[in-house]
């Protein structure tokens, strides 16, 4: 993930920066995730492709 971010922005982030971004990305995903998921399983049906 260090990498891409060097890649993209030509600035390495410490692993530690990452690290605290995904923490709060992931916890503000997840009211939505939530609702995604009890959607989901409310759904009579639910489509999903086969891997190939």
């Amino acid at each position: 993930m260090c990498q891409l971010f060097e890649d993209l922005n030509w600035h390495l982030p410490s692993e530690a920066t990452l690290l605290s971004h995904l923490g709060r990305l992931s916890s503000q995903l997840e009211p939505i995730e939530k609702v995604i998921r009890h959607n989901l399983l409310e759904s009579k049906v639910v489509h999903a492709k086969k891997p190939a």
